[in-house]
């Protein structure tokens, strides 16, 4: 009789590619004993993993043949993240460059699957290390040109408004823009807050602007106009109820021309 060897393929998947993944909030720790996915030792004590890198898929898909195996070199970079430009989406089948990142418990993820089991089964493949590093300052970017306090409220409460660099006002298909923040007590309605860690908080370019302006001026609402090409302005998913370090921030963009 002869014998059939199937040959087994893993599809690397796309997903996947990239530091994705677990990161203590603040300060390094241990992992806990609460499950695969959860950290214990951060200042927040949530005892959970939280998605750094990368936000979008990283392409392209690769595959595995049977016996073969695969090696990604990731380089970690803080250079220029205070510069207020986008924080870079890390993608690639090599050489992968992540920025914006603290001290922490990290783990890069490879996820797959089998090419005949892609929607019965996945499988990843993780690995933990601890990143010594520079804290991340939460201070405003170079991004903020400028700010003015104005009067609301019939004068009882003010708002600080800052114009930011982003953007471009010559762009035909760009829109001056307005990113509202406001500091609230606590969640209201049963929305539930998006919570950040800083790593997460700082990929994403105004709502970091505006957390630390709110922080350093001591004002309850910040307003950034910037021109902005996204349709609606600054993504379908800027707009919420956010959670960083035990306070709250509701969010609202509208275009202002």
């Amino acid at each position: 009789m002869q014998r059939v060897t199937r040959r087994r393929v893993l599809g690397l998947g796309a997903a996947s590619l990239g530091a994705v993944a677990g990161c203590l909030d603040e300060t390094p720790g241990t992992a806990s004993e609460d499950g695969p996915n959860s950290t214990g030792g951060d200042e927040n004590g949530d005892g959970e993993w939280h998605r750094v890198a990368p936000r979008s898929y990283a392409e392209p898909l690769m595959y595995l043949e049977s016996g073969e195996a695969h090696i990604w070199t990731v380089t970690l970079d803080n250079d220029g993240i205070a510069d207020g430009d986008y924080v870079a989406s890390m993608g690639g089948t090599d050489e992968l460059a992540l920025e914006g990142v603290g001290p922490g418990t990290y783990a890069f993820r490879a996820r797959g699957w089998f090419e005949d089991r892609r929607e019965a089964e996945q499988i990843a493949f993780a690995a933990t290390f601890e990143l010594e590093a520079d804290e991340l300052t939460l201070t405003p970017t170079d991004a903020i040109a400028d700010t003015e306090m104005e009067a609301e409220g019939g004068g009882d409460t003010d708002a600080l408004v800052a114009t930011s660099t982003r953007g471009d006002p010559d762009d035909e298909y760009q829109r001056l823009c307005e990113f509202e923040l406001e500091v609230v007590d606590e969640p209201d309605g049963g929305t539930e807050p998006r919570r950040l860690i800083t790593e997460q908080l700082l990929r994403h370019s105004q709502l970091w602007d505006a957390v630390a302006l709110a922080a350093e001026r001591d004002v309850s609402t910040v307003r950034i106009e910037e021109y902005n090409g996204t349709h609606p302005a600054f993504g379908h998913d800027s707009d919420g109820l956010y959670e960083f370090r035990g306070r709250y921030y509701r969010v609202r963009t509208a275009e202002l021309e």
